[in-house]
């Protein structure tokens, strides 16, 4: 680290800043190194040791800058690719996106990874003619291997550089399946990434280019209908969070397949967690899926007719939670909902089947309405939930939308039958219960829905594909809990279509692109978040898998020299979630099978198991409120362990399968026919997991304790067998060990008794050499001191007479001083007498004028207080007119619900209660309207006081400025120097007078007078 070097630097805020080396300072094997700041100018001093300050790289809080004359290429907005950067470290690569981000470009390179930041608005980035150029540079490169591309990065780039390397690589190795991964955490704009990947690919591969560049949405192509997934998917799976309006809540791998001409011919899609939570519980400043809202906003009256939906978003329990009803983006919800219509269009979805689609919708968030009150029974004090009188209607909606009874939708969500021996009993909930029966029937049925729509889609975008296998093939959701099996999902009309996959044949190829969660860090996690966690820490493996351990390994057998790479390695992490037969899955496994387990037992097992674990921490203030923390390789998260085993069994109870199962509706029979396959294959999983996992732990507490038995016969042996030796050799050793010792201790004795008289005699002679030579050198030395002693003292008198000229001469110097400043003290005492004079003249002046504009000022407070009285006088006419009018407006239409009433007897019950809620709302209006009169009649009675007090105020304020003005005039006469100054604000004015004079003169005095005008 060389003097005058450009550096970052680590302040007090661990924040880097710009700097330069001041100072170089070696103290020992440290070298201390001063550093200014270019924005303060405040310095730093840092302490490295020898080797870092020598090689320049700084440590964790010093680094050198990529500028000019220390770096080949400069950080800054110019830098495309951040490996060329000589100096790589952190706060060049964080100065170098900021400042590329502050001029719209959010693409950054850093090797073959592309850096995008999220900038939050339509930056002109994606237009056809863009798009073009980076197809154009494409077909180039993939003539030319050698062409060196000109246009900046882009994920067009990236999209085309995957699709090159697929289709015409450079070379037989090359040419292999391609995988796009696109992370990031909540908020990023990967899902805006994926549909600008998608759109490219379609583009580049599709048969009709000019119809997607267009937006020509009338003609039907693979590739469209590959593009007009992405509205239903995001419709159905996504919703606004904290940071994102159009969060996806699941995540999905689409595979694009391309023939071995690069034409696209189908996809896939796999879709995996689905965030079903979110259906029933909605945090502060989020929504639910975004359906619901597209719905409410978008449906034509007809459709919400048939659907039975209110158009007020507010009355709806599953999306009123967070009283948050709109997006941020700019987005209505209403355009999007033609979107959706759309779309489904373009998948070949007929009318019946989006009408059962939007019918479940519907009867999912009208059952989210339906609420149970807790009532004793009347043999005994048992709680038992029962339906509230005013929500039946919502059960009565859910059942006809759903073809089912009402009283059997109420009888499954308020009761179980439970099996004792060989009789079924059944048992009656409470309403907490109920409404855990009720949510998990509502993200069973939505669940559903929601894989039935990928199957839907699946089954359209990859027919193409299934035409040239000789089978039907279609994606499906790898999370394998959906309610139906995809035979079901095809059609709802010929569900005949045995849906299975089959890989394509060798010719064919595809580009995969991963779209999954963000990492996700909230002052409360739970369940969900512990699993999204928990994949991108799977994410981070496979990345550093591929990145670093596999590049290491071909630089081994390559013989490359290299140097070693850290990285943060999530191995453990991974294994403290997954391990068996005591990782956290494990542990949560076992307790969902253990009877009467809660998430307070679940926690206790982790405590036990896990708590000397590295990455798991379990204090006691975590313990207290039974949370624990995992130390990710983003960071260290908190967990709370409510609610992981409900969740992690996911199980929709018998009475709830049976409910759906008595359905009239094909579509809802569809939705429970897998259902009940899925749960009893899940159960019997879990018991044989539970099962597996006690034989081991028998067979390994076996075989430790036969081990340690063995261990203790094996140790018993050796000591006897080692303490009989032990008392052979001792005595051998005993014997041999005192010859011995007596044969070398008389050895040594004759030859240290001539040692001792050779070094008395060599020590003797040393001492009288140097006795000699002290003396001689002492001599010299009082011969040199008295030699001294004489300089000295001639020095001294030629000093001495030097001094006292030196006196003579500073002693008349200081009087011709004195006489120059006596002359200008005179000059200056007339000068100040003068100026005194001139201010207060001056001062006389700005009294008079300030007078004048105080009373200019209360006759102008005095119109307006007229004008103001006259105006509020013509609003309360108007307002009485406005009551009259309104009041006759009530009587017509008071009128007119009489004769409606007459006409229809069929709605005359639902017509009352809307009249008397109406009466009740215009009654507490006009009660609000008198109230804002009388409000108003006190604030002018308030006002006018107020005005009277002001009048009084600005009469004692001009008798205080005369009186200050007397005064003032008085000290004047006196005084050599005086300043007047007025400072005026908004509503108040200050006058100060203070009168400056010498302080060795004549003293300092300063009087203040406040003058409160308003």
């Amino acid at each position: 680290m060389e003097f005058n070097a450009h550096v970052w630097a680590r302040d007090h805020l661990q924040q880097w800043k710009q700097g330069r080396v001041t100072a170089r300072e070696e103290k020992g094997d440290a070298r201390l190194i001063t550093v200014r700041f270019d924005s303060d100018g405040r310095e730093a001093v840092y302490t490295l040791t020898a080797s870092e300050a020598d090689e320049g790289e700084g440590t964790k809080q010093i680094k050198l800058r990529n500028v000019k004359g220390q770096a080949g290429v400069l950080e800054g907005a110019n830098v495309d690719d951040l490996i060329v950067l000589t100096h790589l470290h952190e706060p060049a690569i964080l100065y170098t996106l900021e400042e590329r981000y502050k001029q719209d470009v959010i693409y950054t390179y850093t090797g073959p990874i592309l850096l995008a930041i999220n900038p939050f608005w339509r930056v002109p980035l994606y237009s056809n003619s863009i798009l073009e150029q980076y197809k154009k540079d494409g077909v180039n490169k993939a003539f030319d291997p050698d062409y060196q591309s000109a246009l900046p990065p882009h994920v067009y780039a990236t999209a085309d550089s995957a699709y090159r390397l697929m289709s015409k690589p450079t070379s037989e190795r090359q040419k292999r399946n391609q995988s796009i991964l696109v992370s990031g955490e909540s908020g990023a704009g990967k899902t805006e990434t994926t549909k600008i990947i998608m759109r490219y690919l379609a583009i580049l591969g599709g048969h009709d280019s000019r119809a997607l560049l267009e937006g020509d949405s009338t003609v039907i192509s693979i590739e469209q209908q590959v593009l007009q997934s992405n509205p239903i998917l995001e419709a159905f799976g996504n919703a606004r969070t904290v940071r994102n309006d159009n969060s996806s809540r699941f995540g999905k791998f689409i595979e694009i397949d391309f023939d071995k001409d690069g034409f696209l011919f189908g996809a896939a899609i796999r879709t995996f967690l689905l965030e079903k939570i979110r259906l029933v519980h909605t945090s502060e400043q989020e929504r639910n899926f975004h359906i619901f809202y597209q719905m409410l906003a978008g449906a034509t009256e007809e459709c919400r007719k048939r659907w039975q939906l209110a158009p007020d978003p507010r009355i709806y329990h599953y999306i009123n939670q967070s009283n948050c009803y709109a997006r941020r983006d700019g987005v209505r919800d209403a355009d999007l909902w033609e979107e959706l219509q759309q779309a489904m269009r373009v998948m070949g979805m007929s009318d019946e089947e989006t009408d059962c689609i939007f019918s479940c919708v519907s009867g999912v968030l009208n059952c989210g309405n339906v609420d149970f009150d807790d009532a004793h029974t009347s043999k005994s004090d048992e709680l038992i939930g029962e339906p509230r009188a005013d929500t039946l209607q919502f059960a009565g909606i859910v059942a006809q939308l759903w073809s089912l009874e009402q009283e059997a939708l109420l009888k499954a969500m308020s009761s179980r039958r439970i099996k004792a021996g060989n009789e079924w009993f059944t048992v009656y909930l409470d309403a907490k219960k109920c409404r855990h029966s009720r949510d998990a029937l509502c993200k069973a049925v939505y669940s559903g829905i929601f894989d039935w729509l990928v199957g839907k889609i699946n089954n359209t975008i990859d027919r193409q594909r299934r035409g040239a296998v000789g089978g039907e093939a279609a994606g499906n959701s790898p999370a394998g809990s959906g309610l139906f099996t995809w035979s079901t999902a095809s059609s709802l009309t010929n569900g005949s279509d045995a849906l299975h996959s089959s890989p394509p044949p060798g010719d064919h190829m595809f580009i995969g692109l991963l779209d999954i969660f963000g990492f996700e860090s909230f002052d409360q996690n739970y369940f969900e978040q512990f699993l999204i966690n928990y994949a991108n820490e799977k994410l981070q493996q496979q990345f550093n898998h591929f990145v670093f351990e596999m590049e290491a390994v071909e630089y081994r057998k390559e013989g490359i020299k290299w140097d070693f790479v850290e990285f943060p390695n999530n191995k453990d992490s991974i294994e403290l979630i997954e391990a068996r037969p005591a990782g956290i899955l494990s542990l949560l496994d076992e307790q969902c099978i253990v009877p009467r387990a809660t998430d307070q037992t679940f926690a206790g097992n982790l405590y036990k198991h896990l708590a000397s674990h590295p990455r798991f921490k379990s204090g006691h203030d975590l313990r207290v409120d039974y949370k624990f923390m995992v130390a990710h390789y983003a960071g260290d998260i908190t967990y709370l362990t409510a609610g992981f085993l409900e969740k992690n069994r996911d199980t929709l109870h018998q009475e709830g399968l049976d409910l759906v199962n008595s359905s009239t509706s094909k579509f809802i029979t569809a939705l429970g026919a897998g259902r009940r396959v899925y749960v009893i294959a899940r159960n019997v999983v879990m018991v044989l997991q539970a099962r597996l996992r006690g034989k081991m732990a028998r067979r390994w507490y076996e075989s430790e304790r036969n081990l340690r038995a063995s261990i203790r016969l094996q140790t018993w042996i050796r000591m006897r067998m080692l303490r009989r030796e032990y008392t052979w050799e001792k005595r051998a050793s005993v014997r041999l060990q005192t010859f011995v010792r007596y044969r070398m201790l008389r050895r040594k004795y004759v030859t240290k008794r001539m040692r001792v008289i050779m070094l008395q005699c060599v020590w003797r002679r040393k001492l009288a050499r140097q006795e000699m030579l002290l003396r001689k050198r002492e001599a010299a030395k009082v011969s040199a001191l008295q030699a001294q002693i004489m300089a000295f003292e001639r020095r001294f008198k030629r000093f001495e007479a030097e001094r006292l000229a030196a006196e003579q001469a500073e002693a008349a110097r200081v009087e011709a001083e004195r006489a120059e400043a006596a002359r200008l003290e005179a000059e200056r005492l007339e000068a100040e007498q003068a100026e005194a004079a001139r201010l207060q003249a001056e001062r006389v002046e700005a009294a008079r004028l300030e007078a004048e504009r105080v009373a200019a000022e209360a006759a102008r407070l005095e119109a307006e207080q007229l004008e103001a009285e006259r105006l509020e006088a013509k609003r309360l006419e108007a307002k009485r007119a406005e009551e009259q009018r309104l009041a006759a407006e009530r009587a017509d239409a008071e009128r007119l619900h009489l004769e409606q009433l007459e006409a229809a007897q069929a709605e005359r019950a639902r017509l009352a209660a809307a009249r008397m809620e109406a009466a009740q709302l215009e009654a507490a209006r006009l009660e609000a309207d008198r109230a804002e009169l009388l409000r108003l009649e006190e604030q002018n009675q308030q006002r006018a006081e107020e005005l009277e007090a002001l009048r009084q105020a600005e009469a004692a304020s001009v008798a205080r400025v005369e009186a200050a003005l007397r005064t003032n005039s008085r000290l004047s006469a006196s005084t050599p120097s005086v300043s007047f100054l007025i400072m005026c604000g908004f509503s108040w004015w200050r006058m100060t007078l203070s009168c400056e004079a010498c302080v060795e003169h004549y003293g300092i005095f300063v009087v203040d007078v406040t003058l409160i005008i308003r």
